[in-house]
């Protein structure tokens, strides 16, 4: 057995398992448990351009925004490129932040069964096995779908860089002032 070949077995034996849970209904963001932080995750791809923009933003449970990031990255091949590879890089932030208790949530619904089956997207092996790798470091992770109403602020921040031209990356505490009343309508709810 392979390397990759083991790492994918051992991302589907830690996978939360969704046949058991319950989707919920609810079309605006969920606040993670007591303990946890979530990490939002946003991707914007540009096909004539093979330029991405990529997006985190980490909340506590009182929804309380703990920090934001935003970065471009360039010739990417494809939108599902584009989601893993935004992936990764959250991952390796939170890594890097010393953050080891994350509900990672994603709008595309493909991350997680390119994540769990990597014959989906050949050419996204490598990447896939990074963020594998990555996250058997963590404490405790879960890779969530969230529908696009629940991710609102990772993606308007990642289409900043598409739609505005928005190239330089940084990482920072709290929300953008910009996405400020949405984040406290968020933080309410």
């Amino acid at each position: 057995m392979t390397a990759f070949e083991e790492a994918e077995l051992w991302f589907v034996a830690n996978s939360p398992q969704r046949d058991s849970e319950p989707t919920p209904s609810v079309k605006t963001w969920i606040k993670p448990p007591c303990g946890t932080l979530k990490c939002n995750v946003g991707s914007s791809w540009v096909c004539a351009r093979r330029n991405c923009g990529a997006a985190w933003i980490l909340r506590d449970h009182q929804g309380r925004t703990v920090a934001h990031s935003r970065r471009s990255f360039s010739a990417i091949n494809s939108a599902k490129e584009a989601h893993i590879t935004a992936l990764l890089w959250a991952v390796e932030c939170m890594h890097d932040m010393r953050q080891h208790n994350i509900t990672f949530e994603t709008s595309t619904e493909d991350t997680r069964e390119i994540m769990l089956s990597s014959s989906l997207c050949p050419s996204l092996l490598y990447t896939t096995s990074r963020i594998t790798a990555l996250l058997h470091k963590f404490e405790y992770w879960s890779l969530d779908h969230a529908d696009d109403e629940r991710n609102v602020a990772a993606n308007m921040i990642a289409g900043s860089v598409t739609t505005g031209h928005r190239y330089q990356s940084y990482i920072a505490s709290q929300g953008p002032a910009w996405l400020h009343s949405l984040l406290a309508r968020e933080a309410r709810g």
